[in-house]
């Protein structure tokens, strides 16, 4: 069972997708595996020929999903992630050199204020 599971994957991601769920169970000689896959629309058919060699296909669902709102969705969250990197980097460069220890507030003697300090690369 783990050979054809192997196979199923590999077929999956050689054309260009990946395996979104696995499960499988029951005893040597009778086990049996439930694969959910997502693979682009272009390479479904070849995909679904592929997978019947390494095992015996018992049952089918097979559906289509449109992902088009998913990704204008990522595309804008990107795009405002972008901008809003562009800002902080420009609010980084007004702000000056910042003191390599623990900051102390006004009023507060002893009580340092911690921070982290990370590099940020500016967009393409």
């Amino acid at each position: 069972m783990e050979a054809a599971i192997d196979q199923v994957r590999a077929i999956a991601e050689g054309l260009g997708g990946f395996v979104e769920q696995l499960s499988s169970s029951g005893e040597p000689g009778h086990e049996r595996a439930n694969i959910t896959m997502r693979v682009p629309q272009e390479n479904f058919l070849t995909t679904l020929e592929r997978i019947e060699d390494p095992g015996k296909v018992r049952s089918r669902n097979l559906g289509t999903e449109d992902v088009s709102e998913q990704f204008i969705d990522l595309e804008a969250r990107l795009k405002s992630s972008l901008r809003e990197e562009v800002s902080l980097l420009s609010l980084l460069e007004r702000a000056g050199a910042v003191s390599s220890g623990p900051a102390k507030l006004p009023g507060t003697p002893g009580r340092p204020v911690h921070y982290l300090r990370f590099p940020v690369a500016a967009p393409d």
